[in-house]
């Protein structure tokens, strides 16, 4: 069966990223614009889209980063290796006939951070659609809203953390049998707009507490990307997410 490529932001996550500027300030205080990453898988970014042809809010470990990522790695290797021989050096390179590139697999490391996860109290009087929208939730489905006033909050970052782990244990296909990848929405200053479709690593998130620092916490896992876009090796692409034209 054909798999299904992912090339289209779902409308609630491209709405996110349309009102970022607002968004920040309405749900984070801040005076500048901040665009959220986002990590999910085909599964999950299916039955959104589904859930939202039916007018039903749900975001199933879709995780909105409350902070971005604080380091990404990136290494772009091509298909190819060198060779020593008696006269000097050999190249050889492949070409992948099916992507028409001559780049392999790239390897990306990223470094995910909660912010501050110091325990919170919920004041119910205070718990609104906007506050609750601020924590990437739905305050009808909320498992951080809890039903009587002074319930512990669970830190938004530190949910990141627990949604990511959930979403690592997701089925490795989907519900149509296809391949079950998962997906990065990333924006920096070298990549203002990217989806990155691949795999993370089996060898899993790795992170560490420390009594010196112990009111964040950071994980690291690494991915290895198949696809991405724009495209990586096509430059008009790439120039295409900082609106300047195609030359020549």
């Amino acid at each position: 069966m054909p798999q299904r490529e992912i090339t289209e932001i779902p409308q609630s996550i491209q709405r996110a990223l349309n009102a970022a500027a607002s968004d920040a300030e309405v749900q984070r205080g801040t005076h500048t614009a901040r665009v959220p990453t986002y990590v999910t898988t085909v599964e999950s970014l299916n039955l959104s889209n589904q859930a939202e042809k039916k007018g039903i809010n749900s975001k199933s470990h879709i995780i909105r980063c409350w902070v971005n990522p604080t380091e990404i790695s990136w290494t772009v290797p091509q298909r190819g290796a060198l060779q020593k021989v008696r006269g000097g050096t050999i190249r050889y390179t492949w070409r992948n006939r099916v992507r028409r590139i001559f780049f392999d697999e790239m390897k990306v490391s990223i470094t995910f951070t909660s912010g501050n996860i110091l325990p919170q109290q919920k004041n119910d009087e205070l718990w609104t659609d906007e506050t609750a929208n601020a924590w990437g939730t739905d305050p009808s489905e909320s498992i951080r809203a809890g039903e009587t006033t002074g319930t512990p909050l669970v830190p938004p970052g530190l949910d990141n953390l627990y949604l990511f782990m959930a979403l690592l244990d997701e089925d490795p296909m989907t519900s149509q049998g296809t391949e079950n990848f998962h997906l990065v929405f990333h924006n920096s200053p070298v990549f203002p707009a990217i989806m990155l479709k691949g795999w993370f690593d089996p060898a899993g998130l790795s992170f560490s507490e420390s009594a010196e620092s112990g009111w964040d916490v950071k994980w690291t896992i690494p991915m290895e990307v198949i696809q991405t876009y724009p495209r990586i090796n096509n430059v008009n692409e790439l120039r295409s997410i900082y609106g300047i034209s195609a030359v020549g």
